[in-house]
């Protein structure tokens, strides 16, 4: 009979992998409920500044501590500059501005389309064409989202507004371009180095938005929820979400953790209806279902 070799006792499990990629999916699923949050006291552009410059701020000691190198040539800071800025400075602008016209489920269900705008804009910069099964895939999630911007225009914040979904759609675009950005970065630098770099770069091009209007900005009206938005976002989505998820990629292997990229939606959907008791339509239910599918079905070719 065939011994089976004993696991390493420094190797970890593979149900500890699967539950940190999991985890931090859902953390990445409040990202969200936590922007609306923050909007409540901070403007679109004050929320992404703080989002930002508080997990830039935290990204130097780890960087420090944990001695992540940095881009270097001119080529690699491009990379940089461009994941840093479109991740971590227009992106969560942008969705600011999307979340506050529209609800978080819808919000959520749009940035789920975030891997099949990925390949598109890849697609378009290397000048190759996906297989016939990846546009199929690609045409059902993009028929979902027309089916969930449908709905907007509606009455009140609740229904979702039709210009909120456009929004949320180009903030989507934009991180997808610094998705690829980081991507090509992370073939020559440490994954998670590229994300602290990205979060310093992007938190020095957002200072000086803070150093002019920070002098006028009524700090004592913004209230405990907006200030844990901005950290919830900082912290948990911008460093340990992307630190959970890339430790689990490097343990566990890309095609066994990257389908569990498809909680993020889910539990964006789940937030909004607990925490702001927003209806999952009929019409979300379908949109859900067409988009989920979809990219399933586009990565799974």
């Amino acid at each position: 009979m065939t011994s089976v070799p004993a696991r390493s006792p420094s190797e970890p499990s593979t149900v500890l992998i699967v539950s940190v990629a999991i985890i931090s999916m859902v953390l990445w699923g409040g990202t969200p409920s936590a922007t609306r949050y923050a909007i409540t006291g901070f403007d679109p552009v004050m929320a992404a500044v703080m989002r930002t410059i508080v997990a830039a701020a935290a990204s130097l000691p780890i960087i420090i501590l944990a001695r992540l190198p940095g881009p270097s040539g001119f080529r690699q800071w491009k990379l940089a500059a461009v994941s840093g800025i479109c991740c971590f400075a227009l992106f969560p602008t942008v969705l600011g501005f999307g979340i506050a016209r529209t609800s978080t489920g819808h919000a959520a269900l749009i940035i789920a389309m975030g891997p099949i705008a990925t390949g598109l804009i890849a697609a378009g910069m290397t000048k190759t064409l996906p297989g016939k099964h990846w546009w199929a895939g690609t045409s059902i999630a993009i028929a979902g989202v027309a089916i969930l911007v449908s709905e907007g225009g509606g009455s009140g914040l609740q229904a979702g507004d039709v210009i909120g979904d456009l929004i949320c759609i180009a903030g989507m675009c934009l991180v997808a371009v610094g998705y690829i950005a980081g991507g090509r970065l992370s073939a020559q630098l440490n994954a998670f180095g590229v994300t602290c770099w990205g979060l310093m770069i992007a938190g020095v091009v957002l200072l000086p938005i803070l150093l002019v209007r920070g002098g006028g900005f009524g700090w004592d009206t913004v209230g405990f929820a907006s200030w844990g938005g901005v950290v919830y976002l900082a912290l948990i989505s911008s460093i340990i979400g992307y630190a959970g998820f890339f430790w689990a990629l490097d343990r566990g292997g890309v095609m066994r953790i990257s389908p569990i990229q498809f909680i993020v939606p889910v539990a964006g959907v789940i937030f909004g209806c607990l925490l702001f008791n927003e209806a999952f339509t009929l019409v979300m239910f379908f949109s859900a279902t067409a988009i989920i599918g979809g990219i399933a079905f586009a990565r799974k070719t």
